[in-house]
């Protein structure tokens, strides 16, 4: 049986996130206040819109990239160090954000993780650290008025 990009079972993650997104919106709208409803709604829509976009690339097969050919291929095999140096990231993330806050760990962390563990070029990493923090900063004190984290320093 061939499969293609309009197979059920290729929906069900989606439509799992879906419904999970969709109780995360109404908890939003029946339990939390005015306020305390702007983060699930806010995130609620977003994940519901890239949901649809997701939909549409699994039922459009055009859309979807073009499965590789890998009979010949070895599986890739991630080492043991490569995963600590990953969790190392994540514990100097949360090290970062309790020392200087959340506006200067984020910047900071996507640009060391981008640059070194993503293997992109520095004027890559630095671009996406700040446009990163730039939406960071709107979305956070612009629209939904919320003061982060910002550190023992600050």
């Amino acid at each position: 049986m061939a499969k293609t990009a309009k197979n059920t079972t290729s929906f069900a993650p989606v439509i799992f996130i879906f419904c999970f997104t969709v109780g995360y919106i109404a908890t939003g709208y029946i339990y939390l206040d005015e306020e305390s409803r702007h983060v699930p709604i806010l995130t609620g829509y977003v994940t519901i819109f890239l949901l649809a976009l997701e939909a549409l690339k699994r039922f459009i097969p055009s859309m979807a990239e073009e499965p590789k050919d890998t009979s010949g291929v070895e599986a890739v095999t991630v080492s043991v160090s490569r995963e600590i140096i990953g969790l190392a990231y994540v514990v100097a993330l949360a090290s970062l954000i309790y020392i200087f806050g959340f506006y200067v760990a984020i910047p900071i962390y996507l640009f060391i993780a981008i640059a070194y563990l993503g293997n992109q070029p520095i004027k890559t990493a630095g671009i996406s650290a700040v446009v990163a923090s730039a939406v960071i900063y709107v979305v956070f004190e612009l629209i939904l008025e919320t003061r982060l984290y910002q550190g023992l320093f600050f």
